[in-house]
């Protein structure tokens, strides 16, 4: 009978086959103690199943110490392998973020809005030449429930900006998400970038946000900074909305980004 990672003793003369051995259909020993069974699909890759038949008469379990040598192929993503009558998805990467829409400011209105907020998502922002349409404003956001309507109050958020020489925080803010404390510069090449991630926004529970920023100032200062804040009250926020503290947003691309939270 054949067995996996165990020399074969056979019956009779034939202990070894020279060359191909290609089988299309069922490989059985005798009295089913293992076989090995491929479905008809053309990937070979697809649905390979090795079955434990019972003992060999030496009180060895035919399905024990299995042991695959010498040739590994890499199973097809959402293949199935099944030994023993177990089965099982092949390995899934973990989840990653992905693209949902970007808005590209210029200057013709004085915030930017994202209303699509889903259950069971986490949700990152990312903006790139990033500048105010008045120079030396500060960066904010605010969080929306149904409408959308944009909370003014309930928040807890702290800013921590520093460069080489220099550090600076903003206290705790209560009426808006602090990206950073220091002021903007409205041209380049001093235009700011950072990322912010809003953590399941759209679900039942309290809402927080964490994130990093670099920009300069009107006197070309550098500032690197660090955001944290989350909003006091439990509830579900669908939209959020981006804005500098007074006039327009000048420039930059804004990016939205979802990752769902189970499968």
């Amino acid at each position: 009978m054949p067995y996996l990672g165990r020399v074969p003793t056979g019956v009779g003369s034939v202990t070894e086959i020279d060359g191909d051995l290609k089988i299309t259909g069922q490989l059985t020993a005798n009295d089913t103690l293992f076989k090995m069974t491929m479905d008809t699909a053309a990937n070979l890759g697809d649905n390979i199943l090795i079955e434990d038949g019972g003992t060999d008469g030496s009180g060895t379990n035919a399905g024990d110490d299995i042991c695959l040598e010498k040739d590994m192929q890499v199973v097809p993503a959402g293949d199935i392998i099944s030994i023993s009558g177990v089965a099982g998805a092949a390995a899934i990467p973990e989840a990653a973020f992905e693209f949902v829409s970007s808005v590209l400011a210029d200057d013709s209105a004085d915030n930017v809005a994202f209303t699509n907020h889903e259950s069971g998502y986490d949700y990152e922002y990312r903006w790139t030449n990033l500048v105010p349409g008045t120079s030396d404003q500060t960066w904010r956001a605010v969080l929306g429930t149904s409408g959308p309507s944009y909370l003014t109050s309930g928040y807890l958020g702290t800013a921590l900006s520093f460069n080489h020489s220099v550090g600076s925080y903003a206290p705790e803010i209560a009426t808006y998400i602090p990206i950073g404390n220091q002021n903007y510069d409205g041209v380049e090449p001093d235009s700011g970038a950072g990322f912010m991630t809003v953590f399941d926004p759209a679900g039942s529970g309290v809402t927080k946000v964490i994130g990093h920023v670099i920009h300069r100032n009107a006197g070309h200062t550098y500032y690197n900074a660090w955001v944290n804040a989350y909003h006091t009250t439990a509830a579900v926020h669908t939209a959020i909305k981006f804005f500098f503290s007074s006039g327009n947003v000048g420039a930059g691309l804004i990016v939205q980004y979802r990752r769902k939270l189970s499968a």
